[in-house]
Order: C-alpha cells, then structure tokens, then sequence
C-alpha cells in the first residue's frame, strides 16, 4: 500500500526536521516547507492527503490562514488539515477550525501529541503510537509546567548552550534552576529564550541554545565575573 503523503509548512527548519522524523517512523511521506511560494511549489507535485500549517509565520502575518483558505476553497474536504501555532489564545485557534482546519496541535510540540493526532485525522489510530487517549482540557485549568533535563555544555555572556533528549521550540520562554544558576544568581531559578534547537549528528539528542534576560543586571554581571573566574559574592 502506497504510503500517505503529508506537506509541512514552518519557517522554523528545526520544527520541519522535527517533524518529519516523527512522521517519517510513522511511515508517512513527508515533504517539509518554509514560505508559502515553496508549499504551493510543492503541493501541485504532489498532492497530499494532509497538510501541517503553521498559523503564525513570521515572514508574512496571516499566511497560515490565507494557505487554509485557499486549500480549502479548491479542494474542499478532500485533503486533511491540521494547524500548528505557538499561540494559546482560544480566538486564534478558533478561526483556524472555522476556516475548515480539522484538528490543531499548540507549541512546543510533542511527540506523542503529533504522532496521535496526526494519526487520528488520517484514520490510522490502529498504530501502536496512537494508544493514547486524549481529553478536552478546561481553559480555566490549561496553565501547567513541565520540568526537562539540561546538561550544561557551554556558558557564555549572552547565554548557554545544553544538551536534551526534548526538542524545546525557539521562542519558548525557559526557568532554569540548579547549582550553577543559583550561583550565578542568588535565586532558585533564572529565566531564559529559546534561541535555537537542533537535532546533533549520529545522536538521537538535541543541542538548544538559550538567550539570558540582558536586563537581569546582577545575573549578567555574574555571568562575566564566571567567565573571567573572579569570585562571586553572595549576599
């Protein structure tokens, strides 16, 4: 049997490549984009059975919905549509499924969540990955927090750089704690930016590089005297 085709579309190349080792070990055919020219380029190749499109691209505000309009006014229900965003506003989502989305998937994006809901829209919940069941979540009760384990790999005075089995969006706003934070510190935990997350080579980990708060004025001086080996007074 033939296996089924689905088209990406993120300006995220780390999201992309995400992505498709996800579906990739589903055994879907997945071809991934960044803008919208290369989508349609890639769609009229090859139609698929199911598009991912992120909402928010940053090169042109409202592609997303534009590229849903569209599929859907020339193909009408036939090909399945799941909408990614980095937005947790109940609007945002809500105009994705009115313009004929057929489900959504928030990020940071999970493994599991993609692999079940992608499965699920494409009527594939036989697979072993799709075992899960899935409940509709209150919006008053939807704020929650994970913890993940980063090893440190290199510090430097803009930020760091880790090592994680987690694949973190950039974007994401992080609360790092352990020793050597509350070192630099003299808090619990110290806030950082996604700025990058990318898969290493011959390793089914990934090397994130975060942005430090620059207006945290006693962290960033911290951070140089670290770097410099002068030491730290705590108060």
């Amino acid at each position: 049997m033939d296996k089924k085709k689905i088209l990406t579309i993120d300006d995220d190349r780390d999201i992309n490549v995400f992505l498709k080792d996800i579906l990739a070990a589903e055994e879907y055919f997945v071809r991934t984009t960044l803008t919208a020219p290369e989508f349609f380029e890639e769609f009229n190749k090859f139609i698929p059975d199911l598009c991912i499109i992120d909402l928010n691209l940053e090169a042109s505000k409202g592609a997303g919905y534009e590229i849903l309009r569209a599929i859907r006014k020339k193909f009408g229900n036939q090909i399945k549509i799941v909408i990614v965003s980095r937005r947790f506003a109940e609007e945002d989502i809500q105009k994705g499924l009115d313009l004929g989305a057929d489900d959504y998937i928030t990020k940071p994006l999970d493994k599991t969540t993609v692999q079940c809901k992608i499965n699920a829209v494409l009527g594939d919940m036989y697979k072993e990955s799709s075992s899960l069941p899935y409940f509709a979540v209150p919006a008053t009760a939807r704020e929650s927090y994970i913890e993940l384990d980063l090893d440190v790999t290199s510090l430097y005075e803009e930020g760091a750089t880790f090592k994680s089995y987690n694949f973190i969006s950039k974007g994401n706003k992080i609360r790092m704690s352990g020793e050597l934070f509350k070192r630099l510190s003299g808090r619990d935990f110290v806030y950082a930016t996604i700025e990058s997350c990318t898969r290493e080579e011959d390793s089914i980990g990934y090397l994130i590089s975060v942005k430090f708060d620059f207006d945290d004025e006693e962290l960033m001086k911290n951070i140089r005297k670290f770097l410099l080996k002068i030491p730290i007074s705590q108060d």
